[in-house]
């Protein structure tokens, strides 16, 4: 008796282990075998007919455990989530430089002289198509630095904290800031103008599985370091965005795989008991 599953016709992407796959098939299959060979699931005609079933379960164990090692290769996802809202505040005026009505966004320490500057963004996620559960793998909020006037970038490191009271761009003060969470995350920022990125991958993470928390980012100035940052806001062109990978859904190729294989089984115990 003999089954063939021709894996190209459901799955078309390389396989991520073929040594692991190589070990299941025990020599039954070519050396390094990928999905574009045909896989052949014989059974031992001068075995005992009581045998087969637990044969051919044997069989179809190694290839639902192909199936497994395949969907562990889909490649990540990724997409972008752009700006809600943002908006900057400055300490000496304690007024808000947003709220749809500036260009810039600015993290300044000014070393305890009263001229500091603090900035909040907050994203959209709906464009990502990630519901509570999905796994985020890697998330990075980028920034484009930019000259304002007379102000410009010294380098430092900029500091973002999770913000967990809600805000309005147009409202929020210096004096009266929205509270900050316990998330930090911290990265280097020269001179040199260009894009910057910081890590957000578990508050991203945190978002999705909470939506109700997606409150935004708080930016500042890593206090003592003598950093100054100036970017771009999301009313230019270069507007700050979120890059998010996530390790994808169980694809509907290798439900259909595994579905077949399940009825290849019981077809098989059918035929061998008949």
């Amino acid at each position: 008796m003999q089954l063939r599953l021709n894996l190209i016709n459901f799955l078309t992407f390389p396989h991520p282990n073929s040594t692991v796959l190589a070990a299941l098939n025990a020599g039954e299959t070519a050396e390094n075998p990928s999905l574009e060979q045909t896989f052949e699931f014989r059974r031992d005609k001068s075995e005992p007919a009581n045998q087969g079933p637990k044969h051919g379960l044997t069989k179809w164990a190694k290839a639902l455990c192909c199936a497994v090692l395949i969907g562990s290769g889909i490649a990540a996802q990724g997409a972008t989530a752009l700006v809600s809202q943002d908006t900057g505040v400055y300490q000496f005026s304690d007024s808000s430089l947003g709220g749809g009505l500036g260009t810039t966004l600015y993290a300044i320490d000014s070393g305890g002289v009263g001229h500091d500057f603090l900035s909040y963004i907050q994203f959209d996620l709906s464009s990502l198509g990630l519901t509570s559960g999905s796994q985020v793998t890697n998330a990075k909020m980028w920034l484009q630095t930019k000259t304002s006037g007379a102000a410009s970038n010294a380098a430092g490191y900029l500091q973002v904290k999770d913000v967990t009271q809600s805000w309005a761009a147009n409202s929020v003060t210096f004096s009266s800031p929205p509270t900050v969470g316990s998330f930090l995350s911290t990265s280097y920022v020269d001179t040199t103008l260009g894009w910057y990125s910081v890590d957000l991958t578990s508050l991203v993470a945190q978002w999705i599985n909470t939506p109700a928390s997606n409150l935004g980012v708080q930016l500042t100035a890593l206090a003592g370091t003598g950093g100054s940052f100036i970017f771009n806001s999301s009313e230019t062109a270069s507007k700050p965005y979120l890059e998010v990978t996530s390790a994808p859904e169980p694809g509907r190729a290798l439900l259909g795989f595994l579905g077949m294989a399940v009825i290849g089984l019981r077809r098989r115990r059918r035929a061998v008991t008949a």
